[in-house]
């Protein structure tokens, strides 16, 4: 979705400051190094936030769990301490991705469900879905999207595919290059990190709460969906 909005010029650069979508908020005690943080910087998961999400179990001292148990998730996420500078360090930051969120809605006035229903979900024949609201009526885009496996794989296929569907273009052209470039190197074992997608030497895949998986292989011309629930509170 962000990259429909960077092609239609809603947003007109992802090296923009992110801060600047948030300006209806009272940012006087955000640490000065958050300004200089991008939107791909967000997407890259690399604003300098201070989160602790993989590092902790699920419990209170995990930032995640705080996030989701605050009535204002990207108010709540804004107020972090940072613990670098952007661009300089790989976290991964769920409260980031729903960043992402309040960054759709400042730059198209609409709420990121209903942009993406028009924009992408419509074109790829995507009629059965629902996507969870936040306290503050933001669509949760953290882990908040329903989907069967079959509208799933059509958002991989788009990738496979380069963006085009059915013979129209839906991304950018060159978005599905940039957004799984090796942004971030070696963050996990021997993969690096694009724009919320996992990149390994085989292709790269983006990974849902519970286990819910994409997997696009684009030397075997392949796209792979996994739904499975893994009870991820009690490691089960």
């Amino acid at each position: 979705v962000i990259g429909i909005a960077l092609e239609r010029g809603d947003i007109p650069s992802l090296d923009r400051p992110f801060l600047q979508y948030f300006g209806d908020r009272d940012l006087s005690r955000v640490d000065p190094r958050l300004k200089r943080a991008t939107i791909d910087d967000v997407l890259t998961m690399r604003t300098g936030i201070e989160w602790h999400e993989q590092d902790r179990p699920l419990d209170q001292t995990n930032t995640t769990v705080q996030l989701e148990a605050s009535e204002d998730w990207i108010g709540f996420t804004l107020s972090q301490p940072m613990d670098a500078d952007p661009g300089s360090k790989w976290a991964y930051n769920s409260g980031g991705s729903q960043l992402l969120s309040g960054i759709i809605k400042s730059a198209t006035g609409r709420f990121i469900d209903e942009y993406a229903a028009e924009h992408l979900f419509r074109p790829l024949g995507i009629r059965d879905w629902h996507w969870k609201k936040t306290p503050t009526g933001h669509p949760d885009t953290e882990g908040g999207l329903y989907l069967s496996a079959e509208e799933i794989a059509k958002i991989g296929y788009l990738y496979l595919r380069e963006g085009e569907w059915a013979g129209s273009r839906i991304l950018p052209a060159g978005w599905v290059e940039r957004a799984t470039a090796r942004h971030a190197k070696g963050v996990a074992a021997t993969w690096d990190y694009g724009y919320q997608w996992w990149i390994d030497d085989e292709g790269f895949w983006a990974s849902g709460y519970g286990g819910q998986t994409i997997v696009v292989l684009p030397e075997r011309d392949l796209v792979f969906v996994s739904q499975i629930w893994i009870d991820e509170s009690s490691g089960n």
